[in-house]
């Protein structure tokens, strides 16, 4: 009888292992649980014990490629993300996208490139292939490709916050200060409260204001670009506006309105005349995308609303201006809505 109860004993001891045993699916949330927690070794872990039970998962190769990016293990994150293009099924952008953030990451800036075109030529327009392209242009210093990329993936998808981030960073770079300024506000528009919103806000003042130094007693200097004093540039006006706008603040009438009366003030200013300035037919996306939505806001006095939503990221005044107005908040979302 010994030998039935050993037999017995073993027989419960492999059925509770069986039940015990976890699916593919529990292994892939605990992974995205430990990535999350920036535990990648441990994410990791839980993805080999995954690809065990199903190693032509397309997710659970792209989950791991991923986490194997984060941890800066490039050429394992590269196998598994050509293991999931491979595969040829689902995740394809996502595995396109970190394969060519691994190679740029790598200083293969070029093949990351060849990557995104290749994603494009078989997956057709995507606004995230368009971002990292547009990305990797702007860590090669290729201004005008990376710029051409970054309107590419506006245009697909105009609410991707991102893209108009970097367009933001990378006009300033190239002392385009009307388009710089109006890519940051359509950021802090989608993205008013995030880690990023607050340098995007610091470098939208700086240029709205920065080209204005205040002297002794009543002197202001006024430092002009090349760029407001050129016929040929059709946002020059709107460069010598912002300087105007700038040296104005120092008036004797503006001397007790607040740095976010000001703001509100010289936003509404700045967006009409880039209004009264597209009626010269201009094309192109600011003309027909950004200073549209401005130039109508700023007949509607939705824009003080505007002006506060988009300055609440590191702002006291502005957070409780937000909550002692709710309903403008709200009458602001209606109108939003209806556009």
């Amino acid at each position: 009888m010994y030998w039935k109860r050993v037999v017995l004993f073993c027989l419960i001891l492999n059925g509770t292992s069986a039940w015990a045993q976890k699916t593919m699916e529990e292994y892939v949330k605990e992974g995205i649980d430990y990535h999350d927690r920036g535990q990648y070794d441990l994410a990791i872990e839980a993805y080999q014990q995954a690809l065990a039970i199903n190693e032509n998962s397309d997710l659970v190769n792209y989950e791991i490629a991923m986490t194997y990016h984060f941890a800066k293990q490039y050429d394992k994150a590269l196998a598994h993300a050509d293991k999931v293009i491979q595969l040829n099924e689902k995740y394809l952008i996502p595995a396109y996208t970190t394969k060519g953030n691994c190679l740029d990451a790598m200083g293969q800036s070029e093949e990351a490139i060849k990557t995104y075109q290749e994603a494009l030529a078989r997956l057709g327009d995507n606004y995230l292939l368009y971002y990292n392209m547009a990305l990797t242009y702007y860590n090669m210093n290729r201004s005008e490709a990376s710029e051409a990329a970054a309107l590419q993936a506006i245009r697909i998808n105009p609410k991707h916050a991102s893209s108009h981030l970097l367009l933001g960073y990378l006009l300033r770079d190239q002392e385009k200060k009307v388009q710089s300024i109006l890519s940051l506000h359509y950021f802090l528009f989608l993205e008013p409260h995030s880690s990023r919103s607050k340098g995007a806000f610091d470098l939208l003042t700086d240029q709205f204001y920065g080209n204005v130094e205040k002297g002794g007693g009543s002197d202001v200097t006024i430092n002009l670009s090349s760029g407001s004093l050129d016929k040929k540039n059709e946002f020059g006006s709107a460069e010598l506006m912002i300087s105007m706008l700038a040296a104005s603040n120092n008036l004797e009438e503006n001397k007790d309105k607040s740095t976010e009366e000001l703001f509100v003030s010289n936003s509404e200013s700045f967006f009409k005349i880039l209004g009264e300035i597209k009626k010269k037919k201009y094309r192109g996306l600011w003309w027909e995308f950004y200073v549209p939505f401005y130039y109508d806001m700023a007949q509607t006095w939705h824009l003080e609303t505007y002006c506060y939503y988009i300055s609440q990221s590191d702002n006291p005044e502005a957070q409780a201006w937000l909550k002692a107005n709710t309903k403008r908040l709200d009458l602001f979302n209606a109108w939003l809505s209806k556009r």
